[in-house]
């Protein structure tokens, strides 16, 4: 009965393609990179914030303000007490910025 009703499914395109359980083809690593390749699309990369910024008018030293807060910013992670080396960010907008959701749109 199973292997009729996963058939039917799959057949007629029932089952999402996003479903990952149950779903042949279809494993965990699937889902993992689906939502790794989702995150990378959801980051706004620097140089194109500032390009974005100058074609809807905010230009010369209103942008030059933006990238300075922006551009060779660096960061750490800490993880059970250990820190690991700065690294330069290149994409993304400061957490807890105030701006920070205004330039992400």
């Amino acid at each position: 009965m199973y292997n009729r009703i996963i058939s039917h499914l799959e057949k007629f395109s029932i089952l999402h393609n996003h479903q990952f359980g149950f779903h042949s083809k279809h494993s965990t690593t699937h889902a993992l990179l689906l939502l790794t390749d989702k995150h990378f699309q959801d980051t706004v990369d620097q140089k194109t914030l500032s390009a974005n910024l100058d074609y809807y008018g905010m230009q010369g030293v209103a942008n030059d303000w933006f990238a300075s807060d922006l551009v060779n910013r660096r960061q750490s992670v800490s993880l059970f007490h250990r820190n690991c080396d700065c690294q330069t960010v290149t994409c993304g907008v400061p957490k807890g910025a105030a701006l920070g959701p205004l330039l992400f749109l």
